[in-house]
């Protein structure tokens, strides 16, 4: 019986240990970078939702960037999941409610209208990731989430170039 004893605490103590470090993974992330995963997860949603709408527009150049919005993005996306779920964080996999309107209410105007407010917003959305990244990889103190955003400042950077060319044609002016 003795044995019986030790051998249900040895296996008790292994579960208790494989719980705990999860757990305890959510509480080593500060809150700074709890916060990071959470906006930058529900930012690149939207970016994906939009690039959806923007896929399906008449003009090429609009279409083409809202393509590459949902392959990038969703790059992105998934592999911030990955290492949040390493760290026991589950990231959010839906846009922010205020997002989630703007789309909304861009669903429904007209195609030239629709292309216009897309690429300017999109140039909005892109500098508050931009910033977003830029003081996570100065100020993170997660070094997997500090060496994610490192990693996409330039990919982020290389979207609003190719927004602010969108925004020079006239069409889109």
């Amino acid at each position: 019986m003795r044995d019986y004893w030790r051998t249900t605490a040895l296996v008790g103590s292994m579960v208790l240990g494989l719980a705990v470090p999860s757990a305890n993974a959510q509480m080593k992330l500060s809150e700074t970078d709890q916060d990071f995963i959470e906006t930058a997860a529900q930012s690149g949603a939207a970016e994906v939702a939009m690039g959806k709408t923007a896929s399906e527009s008449k003009n090429t150049a609009v279409a083409e960037f809202g393509k590459m919005m949902i392959s990038e993005h969703t790059q992105m996306n998934e592999e911030l999941a990955g290492i949040a779920k390493q760290k026991g964080v589950e990231p959010p996999t839906s846009p922010d409610l205020a997002s989630q309107a703007k789309d909304a209410a861009m669903n429904v105007l007209p195609g030239g209208t629709f292309d216009k407010q897309y690429v300017s917003s999109q140039l909005d959305d892109h500098q508050e990731t931009l910033e977003l990244l830029q003081k996570q990889a100065q100020e993170g103190q997660d070094a997997e989430l500090k060496a994610f955003a490192q990693k996409y400042v330039p990919v982020v950077q290389k979207h609003i170039d190719q927004l602010n060319q969108l925004k020079s044609q006239p069409e889109l002016q």
